[in-house]
C-alpha cells in the first residue's frame, strides 16, 4: 500500500499516536471505572466517595504519571510504538 520497502508496520507516526490514545483512553476508561466502584452498595456520600479511600487517589496519581512518562518519554513511547499526543487528543480521552 503507501508503505516504503522495508519499513515496519509501527512506522507510521499516525498510528502510532492512534496507538497512544487508544492505550490511554483504555487506561482512564479504568480509571473512571475504579471510581465508580469504589462505593457499590448503599447510598453514595460524596465525603466517603471523595476521601474515603486514600489508596485508590495514591494508585490513580501513579497511574496518571506512569501513563504520562510512557507518552511522552522519548525511548520509552517509541519501544511500546506510540507518540506523543496534543490537547485535543487528551480532550477526547477526558471527556
Amino acid at each position: 500500500s503507501g508503505r516504503r520497502a522495508g519499513a515496519k508496520a509501527n512506522d507510521d507516526p499516525r498510528m502510532n499516536k492512534a496507538r497512544a490514545v487508544a492505550f490511554n483512553m483504555l487506561v482512564f476508561g479504568e480509571i473512571a471505572y475504579a471510581l465508580n466502584c469504589r462505593n457499590v452498595r448503599g447510598t453514595p456520600d460524596p465525603k466517603t466517595l471523595l476521601f474515603g479511600n486514600s489508596w485508590c487517589w495514591i494508585s490513580i496519581g501513579i497511574t496518571v504519571a506512569l501513563q504520562l512518562f510512557l507518552t511522552y518519554t522519548p525511548g520509552v513511547n517509541d519501544f511500546f510504538s506510540n507518540a506523543p499526543i496534543g490537547g485535543l487528543e487528551w480532550v477526547r480521552i477526558l471527556g
